[in-house]
């Protein structure tokens, strides 16, 4: 119970209330847990009329009182005991200690119907609630967006109206988002996307020919020629051939087939798709899925969700946050303890340590995927964001391919990228694909 007398007013009960309450009303035993004040059992602090904040089980007080009732109940504590408890608009229940019988040491809450919750009096409870939810969503910490962010909104705001702090503004660190930080948009990009949304911009001789010439391969591409009808479960055909010519140019001639590419809703979406794909099993045999630490808090919010094993391995801060295989090793070994790995996830270019691992560590990483029969996830959505000397990018499928056959055959990889970083970071849009290799032919049927 926290005393709140700025946030919430005081409630003065109803005359219509004034008079001792009925025994004939149903009544509720309070548990021992019930929090109130031993002098007056009805007014937790010696301060009466102060509005509070109590959060009590919901059930507690809707299964046996009839009042429907949120976790988090506005009660207002009156100078003769009584308690009002704000159920919604329109609604109240009227909570007063009863009589007690001779040696009776419980007491007793009464209630009246509640009217105005939209739903039935009688205490009918809500069939969402937390108790009730998907537990594995409760288990899931997405850091970029958590408590921190939304405290840094409140403070922006509270500049925004003036409040004095010993700083003037707020930096977000948080979350790659290039635009928010002042990166400026691609403007052919932008044109392309201004001329799929509204054609009738292609009659417009300020837009320059380059850019309707994509847009309209784009909307040849698109049923009905809008951008607005459905597309296929891959997504466009003419985009995936777009990034098979991007990646084999990126690759230095390696082939890319568009029909191993599937487009999504930026990287995350793709990652998640792929991450349930491969989760299954119980106990010892649920699927282990080994994530770099640190890491982006993408992975462990999805392994939560999924309820899969969440595997660690560390990254060696003293040597620029390489991914050592000996480390790899200890935790595939300690995982088996208790499931069973079946995915390696490595962030190269990091993030958040930024580090870009050696053409060397890429090796070693697939020679031990394949070793112990490991799916390979590759998040490669930073590949443009390299600005040390002597620092240079290696997609896992380039490599992959230059050790030959005798991995490019058997290793199972999926590589992803993003429109959100690098030189384009359109964030918002959400645009993204993944490129699988080595995917099952009978699980890619399921995605299509």
């Amino acid at each position: 119970l926290s005393p709140l007398p700025s946030l919430l007013p005081s409630v003065s009960p109803p005359p219509s209330l004034s008079p001792p309450i009925s025994h004939s009303r149903p009544s509720l035993s309070l548990p021992p847990h019930f929090p109130l004040h031993p002098s007056r059992p009805l007014s937790p602090l010696p301060f009466p009329g102060v509005p509070l904040l109590l959060s009590a089980p919901s059930n507690l007080l809707s299964r046996r009182t009839g009042c429907f009732m949120s976790q988090l109940q506005q009660v207002g504590f009156e100078p003769d005991g009584s308690a009002t408890t704000g159920v919604g608009t329109g609604s109240r229940c009227w909570v007063r200690e009863l009589p007690r019988a001779a040696g009776e040491e419980s007491r007793q809450v009464d209630s009246m119907s509640v009217r105005g919750t939209g739903g039935p009096a009688g205490g009918r409870e809500k069939v969402l609630t937390l108790d009730s939810m998907n537990q594995q969503v409760k288990k899931v910490e997405y850091a970029v967006r958590g408590a921190i962010v939304v405290r840094a909104s409140a403070i922006e705001k509270e500049l925004e109206q003036g409040t004095r702090k010993p700083f003037s503004e707020v930096i977000r660190a948080n979350i790659g988002d290039a635009h928010a930080m002042g990166q400026k948009p691609i403007t052919f990009i932008r044109q392309v996307l201004a001329l799929c949304t509204y054609p009738q911009l292609l009659c417009d001789p300020d837009m320059p020919e380059d850019a309707k010439a994509r847009a309209r391969k784009i909307l040849n591409a698109c049923g009905g020629h809008s951008i607005g009808a459905y597309t296929a479960s891959q997504g466009i055909e003419a985009i995936r051939q777009n990034v098979a010519k991007y990646i084999e140019k990126r690759d230095g001639g390696i082939p890319s087939s568009p029909d191993n590419i599937f487009l999504s809703a930026g990287a995350s979406e793709a990652i998640v798709t792929t991450l349930k794909l491969l989760v299954s099993g119980e106990g010892r045999g649920r699927t282990g899925v080994l994530i770099s630490i640190p890491q982006y808090p993408l992975y462990s919010a999805a392994i939560a969700d999924l309820a899969a094993v969440q595997v660690n391995y560390y990254l060696d801060e003293e040597h620029c946050w390489a991914l050592s295989v000996d480390e790899l090793r200890r935790a595939l070994r300690q995982a088996r303890e208790h499931c069973t790995p079946r995915v390696l996830c490595v962030i190269n270019p990091g993030n958040p340590t930024g580090q870009v691992q050696s053409r060397q560590v890429i090796e070693d990483v697939i020679r031990f995927a394949a070793e112990e029969r490991l799916f390979l996830m590759a998040d490669e959505v930073y590949q443009d964001n390299v600005y040390a000397a002597g620092c240079q990018f290696h997609s896992f499928k380039k490599v992959l391919f230059e050790m030959g056959p005798t991995y490019s055959d058997v290793v199972e990889l999926a590589s992803f990228h993003s429109v959100s970083k690098c030189y384009m970071g359109e964030c918002g849009y959400r645009g993204g694909y993944v490129e699988y290799v080595n995917l099952d032919p009978g699980v890619k049927a399921e995605l299509v």
